[in-house]
């Protein structure tokens, strides 16, 4: 019987590959594994085997490779419930500030939501002084393995890519995120008049400003995400496409569109300006982003993206065009290269960063999504052939 893939032979083999890996050479290394044992990658049995193989198979061809690194630590931390993954970043970063000359790779082993929590985490922790922000800096790096459903934020959108990847000359980069700002919180009788209640439609607790790390959006796009989650719950697999079917019929009876006014900014500069009513507005850390399981958002290296409002039988009809990123040739989009969008609209939307999900009603807008300062230290091939909005050290 083959052998399914663990977090502890993960974060066993895993290490291993880091230690050999020159980016490393001469320093004192400390990995922590964040794992949840419940991602598909460990707990889908066809899958797990062939990760299980393909790990094996990259640690065969290391044989006999002598570690690089000055000194070599590994840990491995089990994620226990939702938003654990924030705290165990947080921790981790707080070790990190009493440790000079240490390298702390905190390596994500699940989905996109994994990578989002400890991500997260770090971001929030880095803001809350200047010492906290060159610790994350420099000497924090995050490599996000894909071991979910969706992988869109990871480092390789399959297993096999990502061990590749760390078989390669690799450099440090800092990545940006998007910061998702409300104008103002929402009220009691804010969710009387909208009939909605944020409770229903993602973790109400999880108080603004928000983080995403490749894609936010706002209409068709997160009502997607919320359907696919809640499914998920239900029956563990990948459902995105599904429920992109499901939405292309029913999101304008859910979230009827009406007129809203999006303002798209590179730098201090309006670069365009949109009153209308509009399916989704997506916005990316950079352009060549996907989104649910690899559908291409941004093919090209604008990242920003606006669709008016379409009726139903032009939805259906031209639903492929925006799994394959060719709407981009055709009138359905306007594509921007942005740092900021400012949306103004008065009416319940869902929001996500991600693939997690929150309500926004009146109350909160008008919403703000920007750029970050570059921040979050990650790791990027040196023949990656496109830009991902970091800043290469």
């Amino acid at each position: 019987m083959a052998e399914l893939l663990s977090p502890e032979n993960l974060c066993e083999g895993i290490s291993k590959l880091f230690f050999v890996n020159s980016v490393f050479t001469d320093k004192e290394v400390k990995i922590t594994v964040v794992a949840n044992k419940y991602a598909g990658g460990f707990t889908q049995k066809k899958e797990s085997e062939k990760n299980k193989k393909l790990l094996d198979a990259a640690l065969n061809k290391i044989e006999g490779k002598s570690t690089v690194t000055k000194s070599c630590e590994s840990e491995l931390i089990l994620t226990e419930c939702c938003g654990h993954a924030v705290k165990i970043a947080s921790e981790t970063a707080e070790k990190a500030k009493s440790e000079k000359n240490v390298l702390r790779v905190i390596v994500t082993a699940g989905g996109d939501g994994t990578s989002l929590e400890v991500q997260t985490g770090l971001t929030k922790w880095a803001q809350e002084s200047e010492e906290n922000r060159k610790v994350v800096f420099e000497n924090i790096v995050v490599f996000r393995l894909p071991l979910g459903t969706g992988n869109d934020g990871t480092d390789g959108h399959v297993f096999a890519e990502s061990l590749d990847m760390l078989e390669q000359p690799l450099h440090f980069a800092n990545a940006r995120a998007i910061k998702f700002s409300l104008n103002g919180e929402v009220t009691e009788d804010g969710i009387k008049e909208a009939g909605k209640n944020p409770a229903a439609y993602g973790n109400a607790e999880d108080k603004a400003p928000w983080y995403a790390f490749n894609v936010a959006g706002i209409g068709l796009d997160a009502f997607v995400c919320w359907k696919t989650n809640e499914e998920k719950a239900k029956h563990p697999g990948n459902h995105y496409q599904l429920m992109v079917d499901f939405a292309t019929l029913n999101y304008n009876k859910a979230f009827p569109p009406e007129h809203a006014v999006t303002e798209f900014y590179n730098g201090s500069e309006l670069i365009g300006k949109i009153e209308s009513a509009f399916e989704m507005m997506t916005f990316g850390v950079s352009g060549h982003r996907t989104f649910g399981g690899g559908k291409k958002v941004f093919p090209v290296e604008e990242n920003a993206a606006f669709v008016r409002k379409l009726d139903v039988l032009t939805m259906v009809a031209k639903n492929g065009k925006f799994t394959d990123g060719s709407y981009v040739e055709t009138n359905l989009a306007s594509t921007f290269n942005a740092t900021k969008v400012v949306l103004n609209y008065d009416k319940p939307v869902l929001c996500e960063l991600d693939g997690e999900t929150h309500l926004l009603l009146k109350e909160n807008f008008p919403i703000t999504m920007e750029l970050t300062e570059p921040l979050i230290q990650v790791l990027e091939r040196d023949d990656l052939s496109w830009s991902r909005g970091t800043e290469r050290k």
